[in-house]
């Protein structure tokens, strides 16, 4: 008959030893969210510069934080921002985008027209020339957009601090 297995030792930690390991495990993870100055007490495992298993796991990212890490990125923050600035029924565009961002559009449309129908008896230099084009378009719109949706944000926030969202 085989042994038993003997009984895992589980070591109960205090109040104060959980709260460093959760300060220092903080602190290690996102540097730039602790204070200047505050430096927090390793616990009394890791001393020896090793970190503990526990530590390592418990640090791992949950499931459903992977998936709000691509909600979290700025560029899908602010493309977000600029499709609920143009469904709201509540906000009005600045002038700028109201006759910016069409502009764009119909200048980008005609320089396919220019470069590729009326124009192609450059090869070389018509494909460049209205790439670069392009790339100055798109330019001006992402800030026209970034602009507009800045303002969007504002108004969002003053409407929620004046209580009328």
């Amino acid at each position: 008959m085989p042994e038993p297995m003997p009984e895992p030792i589980v070591a109960v930690e205090s109040t104060d030893e959980r709260l460093r390991r959760l300060e220092f495990m903080v602190a290690s993870m996102h540097p730039g969210l602790v204070p200047d100055g505050y430096a927090p007490a390793m616990p009394a495992q890791s001393q020896a510069g090793v970190i503990p298993l526990s530590l390592l796991v418990n640090a791992t990212i949950p499931e459903e934080g992977r998936r709000r890490f691509f909600h979290d990125l700025p560029i899908l923050r602010e493309l977000r921002l600029i499709a609920q600035m143009y469904l709201d029924p509540r906000y009005r565009l600045s002038r700028v985008a109201q006759l910016g961002v069409p502009a764009i559009l119909i200048l980008a449309v005609m320089n396919y027209v220019t470069f590729n129908l009326l124009f192609p008896s450059i090869p070389f230099l018509s494909p460049i020339i209205e790439r670069l084009f392009l790339l100055v378009f798109g330019a001006i719109l992402a800030v026209l957009l970034s602009r507009e949706a800045i303002r969007y944000q504002a108004v969002i926030d003053y409407l929620t601090r004046a209580g009328r969202s």
